[in-house]
């Protein structure tokens, strides 16, 4: 049995630290084990008689899918022959997002401090693709289980209710729409300055934080201010490395920034530091994927680039560039045209459309707003180089993107 617990951790260990339970298939400890392991981690109760009961009866001849919540899913295997059942996860799959969840928990009823708990613990659980998940599930059943044929999948369907571990707290509360409103703008934000990381955009990055504290209405967890900002820092770092996996930048890369930050921030002495530190995580994010995305290019065009990434609400010519690199314009052009396969102002363009597509989706600002503020001068000259990039016009994008939205949440 050690030595299978030890199989069983090296294993979790490669899958982005997936969470793997072996427990006797008896009623007690597998009540024991979701209560002690699996609520806390998911943020849900799933002790009761009914989940033990369901999960304790389930068939050896599937493996079965367990989605308590859009976008989280374990996985659940009865091992006859162990007398075990193996459970893997909970985990986010690559079908998360904080708006269908937010949406799925307004239906319950579920007060807008809970909502915002719960998704907070739903942030924090590993990200996992689904292929992912199906084959750690695939691996451990060769090595603990010894089963070496395709086991096929089948999903659970819950004959009990599901709720966060606090609903019961809920009960005599009324839903507060300011508050849900308050939480919904938070996440918007967060899916912004997170897509602008994933680009290496800086100058997205931090519009997207601009005037707005991201989490300073979270719940402290303790009464030193210092130490509450400091986790604040914590949870921006994590949520920016768990943006970036499986983003082609390394994991070795984003290990060692994290753990680097991570250092940095318990160094922190003095509430006044956190704020701008809080730029910093932002910045080397940003310079992490700015730093793979173009490795192939030559020396100069790659400074350009980040030049254009950081600077793109300005009036970008490259005689400005040129003179900002050091070089003559015309050296910079020939290099830029040579190495991107497009002209200077056509990459402009294009990652100023690319920004503009970023405030389409996750604010509701004007479009001639948006036009301004990723440095187009005419909303006429925006509509254009929009339309060329993604096939239609602003005001298409931004009402096909609602319909879908309105349409995922029905």
């Amino acid at each position: 049995m050690l030595e299978k617990m030890k199989i069983i951790q090296e294993i979790s260990s490669l899958f982005s630290g997936a969470d793997v339970y072996l427990m006797p298939n008896t009623e007690a400890e597998v009540r024991a084990y979701l209560r002690e392991n699996v609520s806390p981690r998911l943020g849900a109760d799933l002790g009761s008689h009914a989940a033990v009961t369901q999960i304790c009866t389930l068939d050896s001849a599937y493996i079965y899918e367990f989605a308590p919540f859009p976008g989280i899913a374990a996985l659940i295997y009865s091992c006859r022959s162990l007398g075990k059942i193996l459970f893997v996860g909970p985990v986010t799959t690559d079908s998360y997002t904080t708006h269908n969840l937010l949406a799925y928990l307004q239906q319950q009823n579920i007060s807008p401090r809970t909502m915002e708990q719960f998704v907070e613990v739903a942030n924090h659980l590993p990200l996992m693709t689904t292929y992912n998940l199906y084959r750690l599930m695939d691996i451990l059943l060769r090595h603990v289980c010894d089963i070496h044929l395709p086991v096929p999948v089948k999903r659970i369907e819950p004959t009990y209710h599901i709720a966060p571990l606090s609903l019961l707290s809920d009960a005599n509360q009324s839903k507060d729409i300011t508050q849900i409103r308050r939480i919904e703008d938070r996440y918007e934000t967060s899916s912004l300055l997170t897509e602008a990381v994933k680009l290496g955009n800086l100058s997205l990055a931090l519009h997207a934080l601009q005037g707005r504290e991201l989490y300073a209405d979270f719940v402290s967890r303790s009464s030193n201010h210092l130490r509450n900002m400091q986790n604040q820092c914590i949870i921006l770092n994590t949520q920016l490395r768990h943006s970036l996996e499986g983003s082609g930048v390394h994991p070795y890369q984003l290990d060692q920034l994290s753990n680097e930050i991570g250092m940095q921030i318990e160094r922190l002495n003095a509430p006044n530091m956190v704020t701008p530190f809080s730029i910093y995580i932002i910045e080397q994010y940003c310079r992490l994927v700015q730093e793979q995305s173009y490795q192939n290019l030559s020396s100069l065009t790659h400074q350009a680039v980040i030049y254009i990434k950081n600077n793109l609400n300005s009036n970008l010519t490259v005689k400005d560039t040129a003179k900002e690199l050091s070089v003559h314009p015309d050296y910079l052009s020939h290099q830029f045209s040579h190495d991107m396969g497009m002209t200077f102002i056509a990459f402009v363009n294009k990652e100023r459309c690319m920004q503009a597509a970023s405030f389409l989706k996750h604010t509701s600002l004007p479009i001639k707003e948006v036009s301004a503020l990723v440095g187009f001068n005419t909303i006429s000259y925006f509509t254009k180089q929009f339309t060329q990039v993604y096939g239609k016009t602003p005001r298409d994008f931004r009402n096909e993107r609602i319909f879908r939205k309105q349409n995922h949440s029905t």
